[in-house]
């Protein structure tokens, strides 16, 4: 593939460039851009819904975190090996009912 070369054209005094730019000027500071106006504040209830969530999960993981019982775990991974079958509590409920009925 062969490279074009840029060629400047003069029009009037004038140089056109590529794609209609021109070179930077260094001799005059660019201008300012103007500050932005801050966004509108949130109202009630949307302000305070994200700091609400945040300590609410911190919470629960620090009551999890300081409330952990080591017998949980223990049956759990009884349970997961197979040593325990869960049963469903209204099997037991099911089989009370039919025994006082006989």
């Amino acid at each position: 593939m062969r490279r074009r070369r840029v060629q400047q054209v003069r029009k009037k005094g004038k140089q056109d460039y590529a794609y209609g730019l021109t070179p930077v000027d260094y001799s005059k500071p660019p201008s300012i851009a103007p500050t932005l106006i801050p966004p509108p504040q949130k109202r009630g209830l949307q302000r305070l819904l994200a700091p609400a969530t945040m300590l609410a999960f911190l919470g629960f993981g620090v009551y999890l975190y300081f409330n952990s019982d080591a017998e949980t775990y223990d049956y759990w991974k009884r349970v997961e090996t197979g040593a325990i079958l869960i049963q469903d509590d209204d099997e037991e409920i099911d089989d009370e009912e039919n025994e006082e009925e006989e």
